[in-house]
């Protein structure tokens, strides 16, 4: 039988900053806006203990490569109703639950930085324009925000207490790195939180010093310095990442519109007061472009889309499951070195020439500063890579390929030239290797990081995009619309 018997506890407190907006919806219908986030009795956000707890453990398991020896306590750690080892697998499931031994508060507001409506819209493939009674619009908690973190670990006789560490130490270290996503949207950049003034207490109940600090609710024994001195699990590593600077050839607007009438008509989408490059934008213009390019190669397009950028029925049935999330991770960035300028236009009359009366508006773009170079950063990300989806690499190099050339064009209005960059230099991870990639006087310089040459770099990747030329898709991996 096994002894349950509790015999201490470790209490995790700490702050949660907010690095990127947060959007985990309230699910309440006929609201406006269409997607409000989730609030509490006083109206101000908060991150449920559900939504920390699903996203701290989907971490853990994808990320840590734990020992077999190690497989029961972190099923403890968690809980899950996988008990038993078995010889096939390593896991069999058994005929009763476990409690996990992590009990989470919600995590409660303690400095606001505001809430913000943003505009969503969806494209349709073919002919690049928004689809008519297809535009959204939803509420997101901007950066800035801090949570306050609670969590408490039981320790019973039968938890292996070194282990519990060993795993608590991996979760604090990727939260301190900001490497865990919270919410809704988290492939396009959102919700990423880091963890900030944390504290570790353990109270170990065969000590009366600490029994008492129990009960009488004062602090434990702070084990901070143990929990990072640990040894803990090895993270994966098969990530293939392209981190981008780009500058602006003229001009670039991704629209918000203000409430103030004296405002212009459209301006460039700001986040605390700070101009952004929303990941949607980016990933809209890169679908986009991925579609022509793999049906260019005589490809099905659309499949290969649909797994590289996730897809979503259109069906209300939630009981449908022809649904892929996007294995491509986008970051929200801020852009740098620009200046806005309104710009006047006016709507024309096609048929005889002259201007339509009551058609005068205007706009508010993002200009380079004159003298300097503006910083627009595109940061893209494949987890869990490997030579299976190796062709998913060779397509954003070829992405990437059209952006830096000024080939593809990113924002609105694009039909009077704006959101035309050129590449200024490009850092490529993959797995453990790095490759920098600079233009200087229209020549391509690659750099490794383990000293190869140019040509074995460019060898590479080219293997990559020979990889895609060779691909097709498996039964399993088709999502039609």
């Amino acid at each position: 039988m096994i002894d349950a018997r509790i015999k201490g506890r470790i209490i995790v407190e700490g702050k949660l900053i907010l690095d990127s907006p947060l959007l985990i919806g309230s699910g309440e219908k006929n609201q406006q806006p269409d997607i409000c986030v989730l609030k509490d009795e006083h109206g101000m956000p908060y991150i449920p203990a559900t939504s920390f707890g699903g996203a701290i453990r989907h971490y853990f398991f994808d990320k840590a490569i734990v020992d077999e020896d190690d497989l029961e306590n972190v099923y403890y750690f968690f809980g899950s109703e996988k008990l038993n080892k078995n010889e096939d697998n390593g896991i069999e499931k058994g005929q009763k639950f476990v409690q996990g031994a992590t009990y989470i508060s919600d995590l409660t507001l303690d400095k606001m930085s505001g809430i913000f409506i943003r505009d969503g819209i969806k494209i349709n493939q073919q002919t690049g324009i928004v689809v008519d009674k297809n535009k959204f619009d939803y509420e997101i908690v901007e950066p800035g925000a801090v949570f306050n973190l609670k969590l408490e670990i039981i320790l019973r006789e039968c938890f292996d207490k070194e282990i519990f560490i060993k795993i608590l130490s991996f979760i604090a270290r990727a939260l301190r790195n900001g490497k865990i996503y919270i919410g809704a949207m988290t492939t396009k950049g959102f919700g990423r939180v880091r963890l900030c003034d944390d504290n570790y207490y353990e109270y170990d109940y065969s000590k009366a010093s600490h029994v008492i600090s129990w009960l009488k609710r004062e602090k434990g024994e702070n084990i901070r310095e143990k929990i990072f001195n640990t040894k803990t699990y090895s993270v994966k590593n098969n990530v293939f990442s392209i981190d981008a600077i780009f500058d602006i050839k003229s001009s670039l607007i991704i629209r918000s519109y203000s409430r103030d009438p004296d405002a212009p008509d459209a301006v460039h989408i700001s986040c605390r007061g700070y101009n952004i490059l929303p990941a949607s934008s980016v990933k809209g213009a890169l679908r986009a472009r991925s579609l022509k390019i793999l049906n260019s190669m005589g490809k099905d397009g659309k499949t290969l889309n649909n797994i590289l950028f996730g897809y979503m029925s259109d069906s209300s049935d939630i009981k449908d499951t022809n649904k892929s999330k996007s294995h491509l991770i986008i970051e929200e960035t801020y852009i740098k070195n620009v200046q806005q300028e309104i710009q006047r236009r006016i709507k024309v009359d096609r048929f005889t020439g002259g201007t339509i009366k009551s058609a005068l508006f205007e706009t508010m773009p993002l200009w380079r500063v004159k003298g300097s170079n503006s910083i627009v950063n595109i940061k893209l990300t494949l987890d869990n890579f490997s030579d299976r989806n190796s062709w998913e690499a060779g397509l954003l190099l070829l992405l990437l390929r059209d952006i830096w050339t000024s080939n593809l064009a990113i924002g609105g209005e694009k039909g009077i030239g704006r959101g035309i960059l050129k590449g200024v230099s490009a850092n490529i991870r993959v797995n453990d290797m790095k490759i920098n990639i600079t233009e200087k006087d229209g020549k391509i310089k690659l750099c490794g990081s383990r000293g190869e040459s140019e040509k074995q770099i460019q060898d590479m990747l080219n293997k990559f995009v020979e990889d895609l030329v060779k691909y097709v898709p498996g039964e399993g991996e088709k999502y039609d619309e």
